[in-house]
């Protein structure tokens, strides 16, 4: 799996899970499992779109 396929991935399982929290909330159940997974979905999310040092550097280098 590619890393573009693992992010759309994380996307739609994102996607599918704030679906879930918010049907629990509107029903009024308990979502903190739910809320952990997010959690840390986010940060998983979060680090592989991180652009990496090279991609902020590269570009300043090609002004000069």
């Amino acid at each position: 799996m590619s890393k573009d396929q693992y992010i759309v991935a994380l996307e739609r399982e994102l996607t599918k899970l704030n679906k879930q929290i918010d049907l629990k909330i509107i029903r009024g159940e308990n979502y903190s499992f739910e809320s952990r997974k997010h959690k840390m979905l986010k940060e998983i999310s979060k680090k592989y779109k991180k652009p990496t040092f090279f991609a902020h550097i590269f570009p300043m280098m090609l002004k000069y």
